[in-house]
């Protein structure tokens, strides 16, 4: 896939609207409208079609430890699947109902739950048991290792560099801002080309619409298989 940068895209928007010797627009509010269409486009494909963002991260969890940070762009602590390792032992980690809680015993197969205690402390997930790796010597086993495969959200714009994360919807990004930029000089643009920036922006979104619902997984069908287990967020 070919990520573009900020600095391109605002050189194509700047280059397409004739904007480099005008002043009624800063490329500091074009980085913020971008982040603002990032955001939507973002919401869309969540709803459409998520796992275009899913990731994985690992962990090594420490004896003695329950509670460990969430990934740090982690979407709406949306986790999809938690796999515990230890380099013999491997088997999916489900989350805890609050019920079971005060049934957990030392020795039980690891479950979670996600907490938010504070905003100090942040969103956290915490292990049942608390894991305790001595075993009847007293040694310590080999580190646990838990990959956890969650939905992320998308980056956000901050310096030139940065790669726009969107790069099958890059068009529904230029759209947006085109229309922006024109919308910023209203009465001094033609109602008509402010009309057909309208339109085409809308296109852009149905076109993503479009691609989301369309998108196909390597599946014997060819098909998207319906999603129609809980995440783990829920049990």
């Amino acid at each position: 896939m070919d990520y573009k940068t900020w600095t391109t895209l605002k050189a194509e928007i700047v280059d397409e609207l004739d904007l480099e010797d005008e002043d009624f627009i800063t490329a500091t509010e074009l980085m913020r409208k971008t982040n603002d269409l990032i955001k939507h486009a973002e919401a869309v494909i969540h709803n459409l079609h998520e796992d275009y963002f899913r990731r994985s991260d690992n962990i090594e969890i420490t004896s003695g430890t329950a509670s460990y940070a969430m990934p740090t762009d982690i979407y709406a602590n949306k986790m999809r699947r938690v796999i515990f390792n230890d380099g013999t032992n491997k088997y999916r980690v489900k989350r805890i109902p609050l019920d079971d809680i005060v049934n957990v015993e030392t020795g039980d197969d690891y479950q979670y739950d996600i907490i938010n205690t504070s905003a100090t402390t942040g969103v956290q997930m915490v292990l049942y048991p608390t894991p305790d790796f001595n075993d009847k010597s007293g040694s310590l086993r080999s580190p646990r290792r838990f990959t956890r495969w969650y939905l992320r959200c998308a980056n956000q714009i901050a310096t030139g560099a940065s790669k726009v994360d969107l790069p099958e919807f890059y068009t529904f990004l230029k759209a947006g801002l085109k229309l922006y930029a024109l919308l910023k000089q209203e009465g001094t643009v033609p109602q008509m080309a402010l009309q057909a920036a309208a339109a085409d922006f809308a296109a852009e979104e149905q076109r993503m619409k479009d691609s989301l619902a369309s998108m196909v997984v390597d599946d014997e069908e060819g098909k998207i298989e319906p999603d129609t287990t809980f995440y783990e967020e829920f049990g």
